[in-house]
């Protein structure tokens, strides 16, 4: 047979099985005729309007041993609709989500077929169809170790339409394949080409991709995995929201106490009462809400009978193994009429401080043997004289009995030194005191800071009070136990009293300052975040022993060095409201370069203008007038020069107005005005019309004592000064008193002898001796008003 007549009979059967197939109704696969004893290949489905189907048989040939031969031929299917019945079978899925087994060549073939089928409908769907016949062109992969076959193994000839072949006969026969490419020919209706595979020497390796929806299965999991995590913490986001607190609520209710009256109870019998320094109102809140921890060892019973007792609450009794009464000689069954004072409020030696009625209720619900020694020192300093001191306590913090030197009421730690004493005499030497450490070990900050007459030797380390008590820490940074220097004179004070001074300190405030101290005794400490830097900034200073406002440059480099506006802030007097301000009248006087003194609207210039200062450690209003001077180059509100001017006459600055008399009369004294200096005020006296005694504080205010009435003898009086509350009107006199050895009119002092009543006196030279006695009563009438 010629190969035309082989490809005709090849493509005749092709087209019979297509028509046999579309015929039938259900997936019945097709027995074998008797004649090939071949099995039918499975009838694909039928197609719809809207799908077409082109099959060629699948025929697997079995010898006698049951093995399939590799003479194949394979038919691809094309249909986007479900079988019929609903119900897709095992080849959809796997069609579907691209899973083929590759195991035998026979699986090699069904994995080509499959990949091909995909192609096919990729390009069928992408395709621009014609208006009859979709046209495309679908590309089929080279998979190697497959080579072109054509029906009865002939080649296509030229008068069959393989390559050659005319128009007319591609309009007859169905397209082929190029011998020569894998690509299917442009056509208008999509065929099936077969292929075998020759028996290669070892299996052929392919590789299939797992898709599932035209997505790689690998990255689909991925996709869903991530998404999967995203919708678990947006619920968990919620749920969290709307679960966790109902579980909250029931944890608290599980670990809450109840009402203060026990369960079941709504009303107090008197929520306003105070008991144990609140209100009855406000422990039953506590006991209802409050969560109790899990590891706190405290029961409920610990924390809220004495209270619940206290408040009235019904059904409690108090246990028959307390502690019982503060004061020891009363009878157990009464409440606070044993006791000198109930409401006197005092202090533990745990620094707990209650009223000494809330003390006996805490006694009576007390149940641990060892703390009724605290109740009877309480009961001591609520002015219990029963009770009776431990025999084993230390007898008072002063060694040998005697009495400290402060008064009673000094505060040590916030704690009275009477106190201090109390709890040494009636508290054992055990008690609070897990060191073992002795009397004087255990007492011996107190006992400094009381003044006790013979002091021990102070202990380096803070001990069990100290730590208890202290707020500032070591002035060496980072508790060092040892000071380099203990004996090294710091601020007129030694390193080791300094030490002792912060480990008293109880304002957190003033904390900085004993950092900075521990640096000058050779602490390595670091300064506060905000501090100011070095006085000179990076240069070192020119003369630091020089004393400017009594501290050396030496001492104020180092505050500037480690404080900063935060230390002792106060919004009404801070210390340092700003670095500038506070340190660079310092830096000027100290000698640092670059820095100039004020000017402009603000400075007030020197104390003597172009003159120096006659004597600049003079005293004058508790400043040395170098000192005075300095304040008056730096202030910034021109309106305290007044007060300047008036220092720089009370410094001995030259003046216009010279008191050039040989001898002194009243007379000289008419429209002067003379100035004193003493504390924070400056005081001014004038005489004649229009004077004055008027009294200037350091903040600016202006108080006048009165105004000149005239002389009374050598006396001159003033009244009808400023309001003094309940002392009426303010006023003053000044008594001029004769000196040899002055040359000119000055007040030697001032003195308020009773409440806003002020006396000077105004030292003048010798009286002139030719002064006509007869005359004198009517000059003396000159200085009436």
């Amino acid at each position: 047979m010629k190969k035309s007549d082989e490809l005709t009979e090849g493509k005749s059967s092709i087209a019979a099985v297509n028509d046999k197939d579309t015929d039938e109704d259900d997936n019945t696969p097709k027995q074998p005729s008797n004649d090939d004893k071949k099995p039918a290949a499975a009838s694909p489905p039928p197609l719809t309007s809207s799908s077409k189907s082109t099959t060629t048989n699948h025929n697997n040939n079995i010898d006698n041993d049951g093995n399939e031969s590799h003479d194949t031929s394979f038919g691809l299917h094309i249909n986007d609709e479900p079988r019929r019945g609903g119900v897709k079978s095992d080849v959809d899925h796997g069609l579907e989500c691209g899973i083929s087994a590759i195991t035998t060549p026979h699986g090699i073939m069904e994995a080509m077929q499959n990949a091909n089928r995909r192609a096919l409908d990729y390009d069928r769907e992408r395709g621009e169809a014609p208006p009859a016949v979709q046209t495309r062109r679908p590309s089929i992969q080279s998979i190697p170790g497959a080579h072109r076959v054509y029906p009865s193994n002939r080649e296509p000839s030229p008068e069959s339409g393989g390559e050659g072949s005319t128009a007319n006969d591609i309009e007859q026969v169905q397209p082929t394949m190029n011998a020569h490419s894998q690509h299917l020919e442009q056509s208008d209706q999509v065929v099936a080409e077969a292929y075998t595979v020759e028996e290669p020497p070892s299996p052929p390796v392919a590789t299939v991709i797992d898709t599932c929806f035209g997505i790689e299965r690998k990255r689909l999991l991925i996709i869903a995995s991530v998404g999967l995590g995203v919708i678990s913490i947006v619920l968990g986001c919620v749920f969290g929201i709307i679960v966790v607190p109902s579980r909250n609520n029931r944890q608290q209710e599980e670990l809450t106490c109840g009402p203060l009256c026990g369960h079941g109870t709504t009303k107090l019998p008197n929520p306003n009462k105070k008991v144990l320094g609140a209100t009855c109102e406000s422990w039953d809140t506590n006991s209802t809400n409050l969560v109790i921890v899990s590891d706190d060892a405290t029961s409920c019973a610990d924390r809220y009978t004495a209270a619940a007792y206290g408040c009235d609450c019904p059904g409690i009794e108090i246990p028959s193994d307390s502690c019982g009464m503060l004061c020891s000689s009363s009878d157990s069954s009464s409440d606070t009429s044993s006791l000198p004072d109930p409401d006197r409020v005092v202090k533990d030696i745990h620094n707990q401080e209650l009223s000494c009625k809330d003390w006996q209720l805490k006694s009576h619900f007390e149940t641990d043997s060892q703390e009724c020694v605290n109740y009877n020192a309480v009961g001591a300093l609520c002015g219990c004289t029963g009770n009776e001191m431990h025999p084993d306590s230390c007898g008072g913090i002063c060694t040998n009995g005697q009495d400290f030197l402060h008064s009673p009421g000094h505060s040590i730690w916030n704690t009275a030194c009477r106190s201090w004493d109390i709890y040494s005499m009636y508290l054992p030497s055990w008690y609070n005191n897990d060191k073992n450490e002795t009397c004087e070990e255990y007492y011996s900050d107190a006992a400094y800071g009381c003044a006790c007459p013979v002091l021990s030797d102070i202990e380096p380390e803070c001990g069990t009070l100290c730590q208890q008590r202290r707020t500032c820490g070591p002035i060496c940074e980072g508790g060092e136990s040892e000071i380099p220097d203990p004996d090294l004179i710091v601020r007129r004070e030694t390193c080791q009293a300094w030490e002792l001074h912060s480990r008293l300190e109880v304002h957190e405030i003033v904390c900085p300052f004993y950092n900075m101290t521990g640096a000058q005794c050779g602490c390595k400490n670091k300064p506060v975040s905000d501090a100011c830097g070095p006085l000179c900034g990076g240069e070192s200073l020119p003369n630091p022993q020089k004393e400017v406002y009594g501290q050396t440059c030496e001492t104020w480099d180092y505050m500037s060095t480690y404080l900063g506006p935060s230390y002792g802030k106060s919004e009404q007097n801070p210390i340092i409201k700003s670095c500038e301000e506070h340190f660079s009248a310092i830096s000027y006087a100290c000698g640092c370069s670059d820095i100039e003194p004020s000017s402009g609207e603000g400075g007030c210039g020197t104390l003597c203008g172009v003159f120096p200062l006659p004597d600049p450690t003079k005293i004058v209003n508790a400043r040395t007038c170098q000192d005075l001077e300095l304040l008056s180059l730096f202030e910034t509100d021109s309106k305290q020069c007044t007060r300047y001017e008036i220092f720089g006459a009370l410094c001995g600055c030259p003046s216009a107005d010279v008191y050039e008399e040989d001898c002194f009369k009243l007379e000289h004294l008419q429209n002067k005005t003379y100035h004193f200096g003493a504390g924070g005020s400056i005081y001014s006296v004038s005489f004649g019309d229009g004077g004055y005694f008027a009294q200037l504080q350091s903040n600016g205010d202006l108080f006048m004592i009165g105004l000149f009435n005239g002389f009374d003898d050598d006396i001159a009086t003033y009244g009808g000064g400023a309001p003094c509350g309940l002392h009426g009107p303010r006023s003053g006199s000044v008594a001029i008193v004769e000196d040899d050895f002055i040359e000119s009119p000055e007040i030697k002092f001032v003195i308020e002898p009773s409440i806003c009543v002020y006396q000077a006196e105004l030292k003048v030279p010798k009286f002139c001796e030719d002064v006509d006695e007869s005359k004198a009563d009517d000059e003396d009438l000159i200085w009436q008003r």
